[in-house]
C-alpha cells in the first residue's frame, strides 16, 4: 500500500564527537534521543527535528555523540499528528543510525550501531514551524 508519508530530504545541523576512552577500555553508554514534529498543515509538510545525545553513563567528559537531525516530510490529507510523529522518526531513524555507525568508524573506533528505540521511550515534543 502507498505510504501516507514521503521523506523529501535530510539536514544534519549539528554534530559532536568526543573519544578520550583509553585504548582497551569499554565504556558503558546511555542513548537519549527526543523528536519534535513541526506540521504546515496548508501545505501538508512537516520537518521532524531529531536530536541523539550518546554519553558515556559514568563519565560525559569521556565519550559523547551528539547530533541534531532534520527530516522534510510531505502527507496524505488525514493523516493524523500522532501518526505523524510516529511515523517520521521511523522514516528518519536509518539515516541518524547510519550517520552515527559510518562517524564511529571513520574516526577509528568500533562501529557504534544504535538500537531502534521506541516512540513510548522518546521525549517527544510539539511545536509549530
Amino acid at each position: 500500500s502507498m505510504s501516507s508519508l514521503n521523506l523529501e530530504g535530510i539536514k544534519v545541523h549539528e554534530i559532536h564527537l568526543l573519544n578520550k576512552i583509553e585504548d582497551g577500555k569499554t565504556v558503558e553508554i546511555e542513548t537519549k534521543i527526543s523528536c519534535e514534529v513541526n506540521t504546515n498543515e496548508i501545505e501538508h509538510k512537516c520537518i521532524c527535528k531529531s536530536k541523539v545525545e550518546i554519553n558515556s553513563k559514568e563519565n560525559e567528559s569521556l565519550f559523547r555523540i551528539y547530533v541534531e537531525m532534520d527530516g522534510f516530510f510531505s502527507y496524505q490529507i488525514g493523516t493524523t499528528e500522532t501518526q505523524l510523529q510516529a511515523d517520521t522518526f521511523s522514516d528518519l531513524f536509518p539515516y541518524i543510525r547510519a550517520l552515527i555507525t559510518n562517524l564511529t568508524t571513520n574516526a577509528g573506533m568500533p562501529p557504534l550501531i544504535i538500537n531502534r528505540i521506541k516512540m513510548n521511550e522518546i521525549n517527544t515534543t510539539e511545536g509549530d514551524i
